[in-house]
């Protein structure tokens, strides 16, 4: 019974020690490739940041640009710019903000005394502005979405 005693634990310790560095491999090669989904899912999400922050420095900076050149030469091509600026910055402000620029261009669009387009003009700019923070929300949610299927990965 000792004989038999002894070669079971022989067996069962040699067993244990060709099995046990197999599934440490095994552990180790799922924890390193949950980690590697994990820095490149972070990656991704830190480029998207980068360049949603770019395009979102780029629109103010317009914006500001052409803001600062319509305050000099009050033409209507300098308006234009002014307003196509102002809308490419209301795709990235939040609701105060907008409301900041929209007051912004009312006040721009007053320096142009044009009675009779005044009422047509003010109607275009609104449903502009509306069409603007739609698609801001839609912008939004788009990242915001993407950023949450993608953490769950």
């Amino acid at each position: 019974m000792e004989l038999n005693l002894t070669v079971t634990i022989s067996v069962i310790i040699a067993l244990v020690a060709l099995v046990s560095p197999i599934a440490v491999a095994i552990i180790n090669n799922r924890y390193q490739t949950k980690l590697r989904k994990m820095e490149l899912q972070h990656d991704l999400e830190v480029k998207q940041m980068d360049v949603y922050y770019s395009e979102k420095k780029q629109a103010f900076d317009l914006f500001l640009k052409n803001a600062g050149s319509y305050r000099f030469i009050s033409t209507p091509i300098k308006l234009d710019e002014l307003q196509s600026a102002a809308y490419s910055a209301i795709l990235f402000c939040n609701d105060e903000h907008k409301q900041e620029i929209s007051n912004f261009l009312s006040f721009a669009n007053e320096q142009f005394d044009i009675a009779s387009n005044s009422s047509k003009m003010n109607e275009y700019n609104q449903l502009l502005f509306a069409i603007a923070s739609f698609l801001n929300k839609e912008l939004s949610e788009t990242r915001d979405c993407y950023t949450n299927t993608q953490s769950k990965k």
